[in-house]
């Protein structure tokens, strides 16, 4: 597996930066959970 990630240091970034987003969505989400005009006006740009 490290002789994998040490060949494709991209696939480390790319994979590093899926996990940041998650992790960030996740609290971003609970946080609008909370903040219900903010939810609103985000999902109705979405």
């Amino acid at each position: 597996m490290s002789d994998i990630f040490g060949d494709n240091p991209m696939l480390i970034i790319a994979l590093v930066v899926f996990v940041l987003c998650v992790i960030i969505g996740f609290f971003a989400d609970r946080h609008l959970r909370k903040e219900n005009k903010i939810g609103k006006i985000l999902i109705g740009y979405d």
